[in-house]
């Protein structure tokens, strides 16, 4: 830059000064916004370097990576790996041109960065975006995470009762709505007339047999609604039955096992969930007629994981196995949690969940950490005023028996030491004593017997007394 201002200086040096100062200051200033916009631009393509970033438009999803190659910025779409150079628009803009012809991403993109990922938006189709993870999107993640954990100390941090949809994407990349009418701890109803009984089996408008979509389907058994939180191990068979029309009507058998329960990797997160398999199999042809599209022997395995504390499903997949000429077109069929949305309008999405579900299981986990400590000091406590009413309580026995040992003593039946310890010359004595005044001694140094023992002693020590005064008169 400073070369550029001496060039200056000799292309104007018959101007006068005060213009060449001008001069001067405008070129300074026009290289210090192109070296912000440069910088800028390189923060943009460094987020971008080597991540995997998803491109969004009407079509669905293709994948892309960035890389440079000597001073020029790439980006590679990953299937057929056509490339562009990127350049700077100066501010949040970059473009991309060399695409093919037709592809409607070439021309002009925006930077920006939402709560839990960094984005560019073409600026003619508002709907065309790419998205990745970057270090800018998690810091706001994380920090929105935080607030919403400070907000809800003291209080579930999944309140099913707020929760408006659930939203998932299946194998297709389709955005998949459904939108809850009632909710419990142990249901969730849609308004598509679809429920999950026990948070996971489905019943209502949701055929399992494949190629019809306009049938009634009922849970005929028994699903214990606290399913979830049994054993590991635990198994469940129960029925369904699929019906059109009162005509046709097919039932289906349903085995499930509650496979895993506790802290997992989901979407490359720790977090506690429980896994159930299941397997379905349509095993009686009951109606008045055949159709072609459910036929005896159709099955497909499913796997489930759902949050283990809120009961929120989060995954679904289903492999068909023996299958009809009407099966799905898509042999396994996904769906994958994308977002809640709260009645309020407030939108959380999974990787803000996942953080929100880390930090409050590290709170609580802090919480009872520190409860445990209050009990364990308590305990302690409470084992030390034991030990001091023990020693108190040895103190008192001790007592006693020195008491007795020097009531006896002055009674004439204990020639030992008074010591405080019962020992077989002082049960002796007792006995003795106990034989000649008419005391029935039950083996104990009750505080009858030292009350009885210290006023005799009293006595005989008064009578001694008095005998001596009588002998010096």
């Amino acid at each position: 830059m400073l070369k550029n201002i001496k060039k200056l200086f000799k292309s104007f040096s018959k101007v006068k000064l005060v213009h060449v100062k001008n001069l001067v200051i405008m070129a300074y200033c026009f290289y210090a916004s192109q070296s912000v916009a440069e910088d800028k631009f390189n923060k943009i393509m460094n987020s971008m370097l080597n991540k995997d970033i998803t491109l969004e438009y009407i079509n669905g999803e293709r994948p892309f990576k960035v890389f440079k190659d000597g001073n020029d910025w790439i980006i590679e779409q990953q299937e057929n790996f056509e490339s562009s150079r990127l350049e700077s628009e100066g501010g949040d803009k970059i473009s991309m041109e060399e695409f093919p012809g037709e592809w409607p991403i070439n021309g002009t993109w925006e930077f920006s960065v939402t709560s839990d990922e960094c984005k560019i938006t073409h600026l003619s189709e508002s709907d065309t975006t790419m998205t990745w993870s970057c270090p800018e999107a998690n810091k706001n993640q994380a920090s929105i995470a935080s607030n919403q954990v400070e907000k809800s100390k003291g209080i579930n941090w999944v309140d099913r009762s707020r929760i408006k949809e659930i939203i998932y994407k299946t194998e297709s990349g389709e955005t998949k709505k459904f939108k809850v009418t009632k909710i419990t701890d142990t249901y969730i109803g849609f308004d598509n007339y679809t429920e999950w009984v026990a948070n996971f089996a489905e019943n209502g408008m949701k055929p399992y047999s494949p190629g019809h979509s306009n049938i009634e389907t009922t849970i005929v058994s028994e699903i214990p609604e606290n399913f979830l939180d049994s054993d590991v191990g635990t198994s469940l068979t129960y029925k369904v039955q699929e019906e059109w029309n009162a005509s046709y009507g097919m039932l289906w058998e349903i085995q499930v096992e509650l496979k895993e329960s506790g802290v997992s990797k989901f979407k490359n997160t720790n977090i506690e969930t429980i896994s159930l398999t299941l397997y379905g199999k349509s095993i009686e042809q009951n109606g008045f007629n055949e159709s072609s599209w459910h036929e005896v022997g159709v099955s497909f395995e499913e796997s489930i994981i759902i949050d283990k504390r809120s009961k929120i499903l989060l995954f679904r997949q289903r492999d068909w196995e023996n299958r009809t000429s009407n099966s799905p077109d898509a042999k396994q069929q996904t769906m994958n949690i994308e977002k809640l949305v709260y009645r309020d309008g407030t939108e959380v999405t999974w990787k803000q969940w996942a953080l929100w579900a880390q930090q409050e299981k590290k709170r609580r986990e802090e919480l009872a950490n520190s409860k445990a400590k209050e009990e364990s000091v308590a305990e302690k406590a409470h084992e030390n005023s034991n030990i001091s009413q023990k020693k108190n309580s040895d103190k008192s026995s001790e007592n006693k028996v020195s008491s007795v040992q020097n009531s006896l003593s002055k009674l004439g039946y204990y020639k030992e030491k008074v010591d405080g310890i019962l020992n077989p010359h002082l049960l002796s004595a007792i006995l003795s004593w106990g034989k000649d005044s008419g005391f029935a001694f039950d083996g104990n140094i009750s505080p009858a017997l030292v009350s009885i023992l210290e006023l005799k002693a009293s006595d005989a020590e008064m009578t001694k007394k008095k005998a001596i005064l009588a002998k010096q008169k």
